[in-house]
């Protein structure tokens, strides 16, 4: 039996995070478990509990995206879960900064 993939959407505008859920769900052709949170405090909690395999982090310009992924690289239980960090505006020091931090990709 193949187990499905379980990534976690992160992302505190409701439109946002339904665009990617519905670009998971039904625009990409795999089967995987998708699950959701509208923080940054219930995301980690998720992580922590739910086992994702794959994290999609949206990052508004006034979240702190460094002290997120700080969290999550000092847990060992979150430590080594590949990290998508979706970011508005075209700021590519943040990108940058992300991925020196413990994002695996950064898209602006």
């Amino acid at each position: 039996m193949k187990l499905k993939s379980r990534i976690l959407v992160i992302d505190d505008d409701p439109t946002d995070r339904q665009r990617c859920l519905a670009l998971l769900n039904n625009g990409l052709g795999v089967e995987m478990d998708v699950l959701e949170a509208d923080s940054v405090d219930k995301g980690l909690a998720l992580c922590r509990d739910g086992s994702p395999d794959c994290v999609v982090l949206g990052l508004p310009p006034e979240l702190d995206g460094p002290d997120v992924l700080d969290q999550l690289a000092v847990d060992m239980s979150t430590a080594e879960i590949p990290i998508i960090v979706l970011m508005s505006g075209e700021d590519e020091q943040a990108a940058l900064s992300q991925l020196k931090r413990g994002a695996h990709y950064s898209l602006v």
